[in-house]
């Protein structure tokens, strides 16, 4: 069964648990492909705010816990699916991501929080990795909050932040964040 069947079939029907996973496994499809996200509407189950039937959206706050997600996902939000990127499932887990032309890394402080930044360290270019709280540069120790502050130098420059928020299965990474 191709992406875009299951995705037509599902459309016939009311959003059950079964349709979400459908669509879930569809869009998963796409995100591999480099699609983005659908926009939304009222006919966009999976991006107009009511989502899955368990599913709650969440970015990180400037304490790094969770508040919900403001209004729709919009088109300029892409996909990261959790099957795809297995260490990105766990509290504590990350995942190196390319979106849009884009070099992220993506982290889960909290359940269900996540927080999405450029890779490239702002100081010599360095990937940049998760580590609990924080994001850490491993060449000259820089540090970075989950919203890309810095915590501590070399480096004066914040890393690009991107709003990041859960939707059943899928991260979705807003790119017109930073």
């Amino acid at each position: 069964m191709t992406p875009s069947s299951v995705v037509e079939r599902a459309a016939e029907a009311p959003l059950s648990r079964r349709r979400f996973f459908a669509l879930s496994a569809a869009c998963a499809a796409c995100a591999a492909c480099g699609s983005t996200a659908p926009p939304a509407g009222k006919d966009s189950a999976l991006v107009d705010g009511n989502g899955g039937e368990d599913a709650e959206d969440v970015v990180p706050d400037d304490d790094g816990g969770c508040e919900a997600a403001e209004g729709a996902l919009g088109p300029d939000w892409q996909a990261v699916p959790l099957v795809s990127y297995p260490g990105l499932a766990e509290v504590g887990g990350s995942a190196n991501v390319d979106l849009g032309g884009r070099r992220l890394v993506l982290g889960q402080p909290t359940a269900g929080c996540f927080s999405a930044v450029d890779r490239a360290c702002t100081h010599q270019g360095c990937d940049v990795a998760f580590d609990g709280g924080r994001f850490v540069c491993p060449c000259h120790g820089a540090a970075f909050g989950l919203g890309g502050e810095v915590l501590s130098g070399p480096t004066p420059i914040p890393l690009g932040a991107y709003p990041a928020a859960l939707r059943g299965e899928i991260v979705w990474v807003q790119l017109s964040g930073a």
